[in-house]
């Protein structure tokens, strides 16, 4: 049966792909947090890509994630690097903290994982209620189908080898397969991801997640980060701070 989140080996491998801090977003929410946006709050910070270089550069940050083990992995990295992170285990639509942040970020797009609009709307009204005075929400989102922005989906009901790793700790070889539908009247597209873990070229170990991802246009967010109680919302092109095109495939929106 497949599984839904991050767990398993969906989690223990994340890194092996996106473990480093050379992506485009890195440098983009360094700069929102670093000039006047402390302190923040990372949405979806698994297992600390963003979070863990931010807070050893001295930046106020916490870090919250629905998966309870992506965030174990978080916190022995950041131990091991010798840096204390506080974390908070929570859904982004129903989280509740004590404290209010003058920046909130989600990482890539990992918003559109709440594929169901109720879900959406609640995550964005629990942003608003944890933005301090004069703070700003940032919400990287795409149009998967569109071929301009890296890697092209495959052929709708396909599987193909979307990424290899070899694991440093037994040299076993992790391979993600990908296998995507596309729901253009909902907008979502459904992500079918088959993990494989193999020894002297044997399957020992497999799993199966399934993602949906909901798609918006530029427009129809805006709208709803008005009715979550944003008074102004800018989109932006992708990790830049220009005015995004009407038809731009990726696209961050700033709101407060």
């Amino acid at each position: 049966m497949a599984r839904t989140g991050y767990t398993g080996l969906s989690a223990a491998s994340y890194d092996l792909w996106f473990g480093g801090e050379g992506f485009e977003d890195v440098e983009f929410y360094r700069e929102a947090i670093g000039s006047g946006g402390e302190p923040a709050l990372e949405a979806a910070c698994g297992t600390g890509r963003l979070l863990i270089p931010y807070v050893r550069d001295g930046l106020d940050v916490e870090g919250l994630d629905r998966s309870r083990e992506m965030l174990e992995i978080c916190r022995r990295k950041a131990e091991s690097a010798g840096l204390r992170v506080t974390l908070h285990q929570a859904r982004m639509e129903s989280f509740a903290l004590d404290r209010k942040f003058r920046t909130i970020y989600v990482p890539f797009g990992s918003f559109m994982l709440l594929a169901d609009a109720t879900e959406a709307t609640a995550a964005l009204r629990c942003f608003r209620a944890h933005l301090a005075d004069g703070g700003r929400v940032l919400i990287p989102l795409h149009h998967p189908w569109r071929h301009d922005i890296g890697v092209a989906p495959a052929p709708s009901g396909e599987w193909r080898l979307r990424r290899v790793a070899t694991r440093p700790e037994d040299e076993a070889i992790v391979r993600c397969y990908e296998r995507t539908t596309l729901d253009f009247d909902r907008q979502i597209q459904q992500v079918r991801l088959r993990f494989e873990v193999s020894r002297g070229g044997e399957v020992v170990e497999s799993q199966e997640d399934v993602q949906r991802l909901r798609w918006y246009e530029q427009a129809e967010f805006a709208c709803l980060l008005a009715a979550a109680g944003f008074e102004r919302a800018d989109a932006l092109e992708a990790y830049t701070w220009e005015p995004a095109a009407p038809d731009s495939a990726s696209f961050i929106f700033v709101a407060g």
